[in-house]
């Protein structure tokens, strides 16, 4: 499809910036159309039980770019990387177009979701999640930011099944809700304050619940299957333990990515760590020469991981690593 927009010489800054955004607008659903984003179409959900097919060789940088604002979370749909940013007044996401695997991803728009995002979580067919650490609530938007319903689901953390059900941490308490936020089931109790959520898109979709310095795999119905991590130490030192989590992600072969901070102790990890379905530790990679703050995650679909950093106060980065 060519696409030729004509713009004469005597066309206004308003006349461009409209002519602009019909493009973005095009191209945008023009991906939804060939993704076939259709509420009814059921997605293929990739299934792995043979653990020896991990690959646990760290990832090589690829490349990065600069975010004007503070990096707060990541999420990927689609070739499109939406990023949580905070201005140190409000919490917009920007959305980059990476179709162009030879550049670095091109800011197409942005749009004011949260007070302060704490974590973005996106369904298999692209509507979008935010957690709220403003007002500790969870609500929904479309691919372009438009709110689809006010659903104001109480926590902090905000996960995506494959079914597209969601799962919010509130506390100690985990709880599911289909996509109209009704409940499916009542809240169960984890064993320490969790903060981040994230699903597993291999059958059969753990849960985990990640907290300051804990992790907690459970079942998609709520079942606690293990926990690792150390709640008594908060010294870091990598390997299944952490100083502070700020993100965590399931790849497409069930590989938990987990981006491991610094803490108000003074101690800086500044680490991503990979395990494996039910905990194993496989590798970490990293450190203080990579990163300076790190904070959200995402994994593409062939393996690609992208890692949100703060090289210096009020402004941020994204880095790209490839298998």
């Amino acid at each position: 499809m060519i696409i030729v927009i004509y713009i004469d010489h005597n066309s206004g800054v308003d006349d461009l910036k409209r002519h602009i955004a019909i493009l973005m607008e095009i191209m945008m659903m023009g991906a939804i159309l060939l993704t076939g984003c259709s509420k009814k179409s059921n997605p293929t959900i990739p299934v792995n039980n043979n653990s020896n097919s991990i690959n646990a060789t760290p990832p090589t940088f690829n490349q990065s770019w600069a975010i004007s604002n503070t990096v707060l979370s990541l999420g990927y749909w689609n070739h499109y990387l939406y990023v949580g940013e905070y201005t140190g007044s409000a919490s917009p996401v920007a959305v980059f177009d990476c179709h162009n695997v030879l550049s670095h991803p091109i800011s197409i728009f942005s749009w004011t979701a949260a007070n302060f995002i704490n974590e973005t979580g996106i369904d298999p067919q692209g509507l979008i999640y935010i957690s709220d650490l403003g007002d500790s609530m969870c609500n929904q938007f479309d691919v372009y930011g438009y709110p689809i319903n006010a659903l104001n689901l109480p926590g902090t953390g905000v996960g995506v099944a494959p079914n597209e059900n969601i799962y919010v941490i509130n506390g100690n308490f985990l709880s599911e809700y289909t996509d109209q936020g009704v409940q499916n089931s009542q809240s169960v109790s984890i064993s320490f304050t969790g903060n981040l959520v994230a699903v597993s898109p291999v059958a059969p979709y753990p849960v985990y619940v990640a907290g300051t310095n804990q992790i907690e795999e459970l079942t998609s119905g709520g079942v606690s299957m293990t926990e690792w991590g150390d709640p008594a130490t908060v010294s870091g030192k990598g390997q299944s333990e952490f100083s502070n989590i700020n993100g965590i992600t399931v790849g497409s072969t069930g590989i938990v990515y987990v981006t491991d901070g610094s803490n108000s102790s003074g101690i800086t990890d500044e680490l991503v760590q990979e395990f494996s379905a039910n905990g194993t530790f496989l590798t970490q990679w990293g450190g203080p020469s990579q990163f300076t703050n790190i904070q959200g995650i995402a994994v593409t679909p062939s393996g690609n991981v992208f890692v949100g950093d703060n090289p210096s106060t009020g402004s941020g980065e994204i880095q790209k690593f490839t298998p």
